[in-house]
């Protein structure tokens, strides 16, 4: 896809990158959280395994907004492995409301997996 590429270049600027960057456009005014935020959105369109490591790789944003999205994003992608990246982003994150993000979405995707296979596990 056309537009992955574009997708990874946002996520991978620091903030100072994204500034030089984009400082002087209306990207740059709105600002890189809410920017990288969109890109994590954008990826829940793609089926793609590079996709979910994508979202994956921004739970380790240095913007809570985006950690937060990213956790939201993982469950909403409905996979197993989901749930040992979030345990392992829970584990790690210091910010106190993305606990509490990653700690909902970890409920929502046990909850999704065991509706999906008819479980009373995950």
């Amino acid at each position: 896809n056309e537009a992955m590429p574009e997708i990874e270049h946002i996520l991978g600027l620091t903030n100072r990158q994204f500034k030089e960057k984009y400082g002087k456009t209306a990207m740059g005014w709105r600002g890189a959280a809410v920017i990288k935020r969109n890109a994590v959105c954008a990826l829940l369109k793609y089926d793609e395994e590079y996709a979910f490591n994508m979202i994956c790789g921004a739970l380790k944003s240095e913007s809570a907004l985006v950690r937060q999205t990213a956790a939201m994003a993982v469950a909403l992608k409905k996979q197993d492995k989901g749930i040992d990246v979030l345990k392992e982003a829970e584990k790690n994150e210091k910010d106190n409301e993305t606990v509490s993000v990653i700690h909902e979405s970890l409920s929502f995707l046990r909850r999704e997996i065991k509706w999906a296979t008819g479980t009373q596990e995950a």
